[in-house]
């Protein structure tokens, strides 16, 4: 059995355990870290360095012919930022879009407010009613949430938007809206009207205005 020493845990393991370099002067040749280091140094790394990460991430999208999800005109990301920068405009004039992978919050608007987009499509668990789920992720950043519900991933169509202060969910990892009476009512003040955004959207995907 051929083992190598480990430069991150400094065990010797099999070379199994151990990614193979696929570029450089070591092409062909074990690295000098376990499949298991190079996952807890990535991990460790991308936590610390989250504006990076994402804009890495991205770049590499690209080079593979991805279509970033805030350039694609049919994907809720898209339809998200729409919908959010008309609900804005009414509601905060003169607010700035974040570059794409900014942490913390999508657009900043005058008098300091930051806002964050979360999206959620309907969700189904047995008999219990529909719901909504928005990750929030403890974001303490962020002084409103606009949060919208979609419909589903298919059809693309927004059923409800909800611009909620974040004193509110701010120290939640998520939050769920349910599809009741009771829990519509709960964050009814907070909902903000669709009628003006849904043309809007069906012009970016090319459907037949909405009555």
């Amino acid at each position: 059995m051929t083992l190598k020493h480990c430069n991150g845990c400094g065990e010797d393991k099999e070379l199994k355990e151990f990614n193979i370099n696929k570029t450089g002067r070591r092409a062909g040749k074990p690295r000098s870290r376990c499949k298991q280091c190079n996952s807890i140094q990535s991990s460790d790394w991308k936590k610390a360095n989250p504006g990076k990460s994402r804009k890495l991430n991205r770049e590499s999208r690209y080079r593979h012919g991805v279509k970033p999800a805030v350039d694609n005109k049919s994907c809720t990301v898209y339809l998200g930022c729409v919908i959010a920068e008309t609900v804005l405009s009414h509601e905060f004039p003169g607010f700035v879009r974040m570059p794409y992978g900014n942490p913390d919050y999508d657009y900043d608007c005058p008098k300091g407010f930051k806002i964050d987009v979360k999206s959620s499509c309907r969700r189904h668990h047995g008999d219990w009613n529909d719901y909504w789920e928005f990750a929030i992720r403890k974001n303490k950043v962020s002084n409103f949430f606009i949060c919208i519900a979609w419909k589903d991933r298919k059809s693309l169509v927004p059923e409800h938007l909800w611009m909620i202060p974040g004193y509110l969910v701010n120290d939640k990892i998520t939050f769920s809206i349910t599809d009741s009476s009771k829990s519509l009512a709960k964050w009814s003040k907070y909902e903000r009207s669709l009628k003006n955004v849904l043309n809007c959207c069906d012009k970016l995907k090319g459907g037949n205005k909405h009555e």
